[in-house]
């Protein structure tokens, strides 16, 4: 049987939290979850995870912040950013530290799965072209 990636969601809203959480559970994804940016970080410290779904606006760190961190802590994880309020300039702030996707809440939670599958693929896809 393949083993389902592990997902973490940082978000400092617990119903869409609970939402993604259940959506990708229900697909067979190990999830973890965290209220803010400094949480997520040290789910990624103490352990190793495929996707993170990244707000954008949080207090305390921003999601550009936590994006930055996670480049230096986790460079190969893949990162989907959302936001309520996407600015052009927080769209290219992430583009160039290399997210997966941009999605705009209000999140259509029949479409989590598949960007994260897309993301996903996408990640094993560039890990298999790398030169040793």
């Amino acid at each position: 049987m393949k083993t389902k990636s592990k997902i973490l969601i940082i978000d400092d809203e617990p119903q869409i939290l609970e939402l993604m959480a259940l959506a990708l559970e229900g697909s067979g994804y190990t999830v973890r979850t965290a209220l803010d940016g400094a949480a997520g970080l040290a789910k990624i410290r103490q352990e190793p995870f495929d996707l993170v779904f990244l707000d954008i606006s949080m207090p305390g760190l921003d999601g550009i912040a936590v994006l930055k961190k996670i480049r230096q802590i986790a460079p190969d994880i893949a990162v989907i950013m959302l936001t309520g309020y996407p600015t052009q300039e927080k769209v290219i702030a992430s583009f160039k530290l290399k997210v997966s996707n941009f999605i705009s809440k209000p999140i259509q939670i029949n479409t989590i799965v598949k960007v994260a599958e897309d993301a996903l693929e996408e990640r094993k896809n560039s890990r298999l072209k790398r030169p040793e």
